[in-house]
């Protein structure tokens, strides 16, 4: 999965399990989430929402 959210004030991307921030200046940060973590990851950072249903189907294939 990649997802990503350009803004002017920073990059939000995510890359598998890998999320991370990058500003106009270069500066990075990055951190693995847990597959729990992933709905409200993409709900909060990129504004995508899932059902319960496909919650569930993304968690469970990131624990895999």
């Amino acid at each position: 999965m990649v997802v990503q959210r350009p803004s002017r004030e920073l990059r939000r991307t995510l890359i598998g399990r890998e999320y991370a921030v990058t500003r106009p200046d270069g500066t990075r940060e990055a951190h693995e989430v847990s597959p729990q973590e992933l709905p409200d990851l993409l709900a909060t950072a990129f504004g995508i929402t899932l059902s319960a249903a496909d919650a569930r189907a993304l968690v469970a294939f990131h624990e895999r």
